[in-house]
C-alpha cells in the first residue's frame, strides 16, 4: 500500500508538471501569433541578461582573437622574442582547429545546456589568455593559446549564446540577433584605444591580465543569470 501511495505520489507530480508544460506551450503559441510593436520589440525581460552576456562576450573574446590583436601581438612578439608574421599566421592553425572544436563544443552544449558550458568556456578563455597567450615563450604556446581562445569564443556565441535566444525569444530572434551581435562593433570602436591605454600603464603581461579577469567574472556573471529555457525561470512573463 505504501508503495502504492508513493507511485501515485509521483504520477500525480509528473501529471502537474505536463499540464504547466502544455500550458506554457499554449501560452507561447498564442503569443507567436500575435503582432508586436518596435517598442514591445525590445522588452526582453530577463532576457537582457543575455544580451549582456553575448555583447560583452563577443567583446573580451575579440581581445585575444581579432581586433585586439591588432594592439596585443606587437607587444608580444617584441616582449617575448617570437616572430611577428610567424604568430600571426597561427590565426589560420586556430581556425581550423576551431572549425573541428565546434563540434565537441556541441556535444557538450546538448549535454550539459549552454549556460554551464559558456561558463566553462570562459573560464577556459581567461586561462589560456593569462598563462599562454600573455606568457608565450615559444610558437607553441602561442598557437596553443589561439587553438583555444578561437574555440571558446567561437563555441560561446555560435554554440550556446545562439541557440539559447531562439528558446527564449522565438519572435524576436531579429532583434534580438542584431542587439547581441553589436559586441563586435563594439570591440572595433573600443578595444584599439583601451588596449593601448593599458599598455601605457604597465607591462602587456599586467596590464592586459584585465581581459582574462574579465573574462573569470563573465563566466560568474553567465552562470549566475543565465538559463538555457525560460521555462526555468518560474517568475518570468511571456511578454518577454
Amino acid at each position: 500500500m505504501e508503495k502504492v501511495r508513493l507511485q501515485e505520489g509521483h504520477l500525480a507530480r509528473y501529471s502537474t508538471i505536463m499540464a504547466s508544460q502544455i500550458e506554457q506551450k499554449g501560452l507561447r503559441k498564442n503569443y507567436m501569433k500575435e503582432k508586436l510593436t518596435i517598442r514591445e520589440s525590445f522588452h526582453l525581460g530577463k532576457g537582457w541578461h543575455l544580451m549582456v552576456f553575448a555583447i560583452l562576450a563577443m567583446l573580451v573574446t575579440n581581445a585575444g582573437v581579432n581586433d585586439g590583436l591588432n594592439i596585443a601581438l606587437p607587444a608580444i612578439a617584441e616582449g617575448s622574442g617570437l616572430d611577428y608574421e610567424l604568430c600571426l599566421s597561427m590565426g589560420t592553425v586556430a581556425g581550423f582547429v576551431g572549425v573541428a572544436m565546434m563540434l565537441v563544443i556541441a556535444k557538450f552544449r546538448d549535454r550539459f545546456g549552454g549556460r554551464k558550458v559558456s561558463a566553462a568556456l570562459f573560464l577556459i578563455f581567461g586561462a589560456a589568455f593569462y598563462f599562454l597567450f600573455l606568457r608565450a615563450t615559444n610558437i607553441v604556446m602561442y598557437a596553443l593559446a589561439q587553438c583555444i581562445m578561437v574555440s571558446c569564443g567561437q563555441g560561446c556565441f555560435y554554440l550556446c549564446t545562439g541557440p539559447m535566444q531562439s528558446d527564449w525569444f522565438p519572435k524576436k530572434r531579429g532583434v534580438v540577433n542584431g542587439i547581441s551581435t553589436i559586441g563586435a562593433n563594439i570591440g572595433t570602436a573600443v578595444l584599439a584605444p583601451l588596449m593601448t591605454f593599458l599598455l601605457g600603464l604597465a607591462d602587456y603581461r599586467t596590464s592586459l591580465a584585465a581581459f582574462a579577469v574579465s573574462a573569470a567574472l563573465l563566466a560568474v556573471y553567465g552562470y549566475v543569470t543565465l538559463r538555457d529555457n525560460p521555462i526555468d525561470c518560474p517568475s518570468l512573463s511571456l511578454s518577454c
